[in-house]
């Protein structure tokens, strides 16, 4: 009997700014207390951590510089909050840069989020994904073990993600970690013109949690989970969609996934 890992069996739904607990991420307040003087033009990312998005964390990306508001109170000039980028090279690969920031204490020190760290470098090593942009890493606490929980394309170059660093606070992108997971559809843009019958498409879906702007999803290494589905015993999909005459159709099957 053949096990399968869970994730990949998943299908359906997209992403929203609003967490299953209500958390919304489009009021968050974008506004940094203070700030270095910067060598060249900053960029800027936020990263929130928890359930409720509470711990609230800067990326500032200074040229080689990346400055980590570690402690969450807006102010980037406290000690020991700039890191400069390590090289890196991977054979076939090209060079890329990676800033080991280190553990990020959320809910008062309670929950510890460790080895966060930040890359322009891929693991995978296939020419064909091109500009890979940023990645953000993580390991977050599930249940009583923790999972690799990551974003951007650096490290997810297969789904098409190009995670860019915003130019001001408030147009950063916002990226959740530790919140509410879903399942998320990977590349839903490719399904927009429609489905035609008899065709057949591929459906990748992942678990995570939705962030805020463009290629912003937190998804779970799967792997890390060791979960598995018996696929004799049937793993069933549902998906909803409108037919031509626009009336809406649902159909449930049993799904077998590699």
């Amino acid at each position: 009997m053949r096990m399968l890992p869970l994730i990949s069996t998943l299908l359906v739904v997209g992403s929203t700014a609003v967490t299953a607990c209500g958390a919304d991420l489009t009021k968050i307040d974008c506004t940094i207390a203070k700030e270095p003087a910067y060598q060249s033009k900053p960029k800027y990312c936020l990263l929130v951590f928890g359930p409720d998005a509470k711990t609230r964390v800067w990326l500032v990306l200074d040229g080689d510089t990346l400055y980590v508001d570690r402690n969450g109170n807006g102010d980037l000039t406290d000690d020991g909050e700039g890191l400069v980028a390590a090289r890196k090279t991977l054979s076939s690969a090209g060079k890329g840069r990676v800033w080991q920031v280190g553990d990020v204490a959320a809910s008062g020190g309670k929950v510890v989020y460790t080895g966060l760290t930040v890359s322009d470098i891929s693991d995978v090593l296939d020419s064909k994904f091109g500009s890979r942009g940023l990645g953000i890493t993580v390991k977050v606490p599930i249940g009583s073990t923790r999972a690799v929980q990551s974003a951007g394309s650096a490290v997810h170059p297969a789904t098409g993600y190009n995670l860019r660093f915003a130019d001001r606070p408030q147009d950063a992108p916002v990226i959740h970690f530790g919140g509410p997971m879903r399942i998320m559809l990977m590349q839903p843009e490719r399904f927009t013109a429609g489905v035609k019958a008899g065709q057949r498409y591929e459906l990748v879906a992942r678990v995570g949690t939705p962030g805020l702007g463009k290629d912003t999803a937190a998804i779970i290494d799967d792997t890390d989970l060791g979960l598995s589905v018996d696929p004799d015993n049937g793993t069933v999909a549902e998906l909803e969609f409108a037919d031509g005459s626009g009336r809406k159709q649902r159909q449930h099957f049993k799904q077998v996934c590699d």
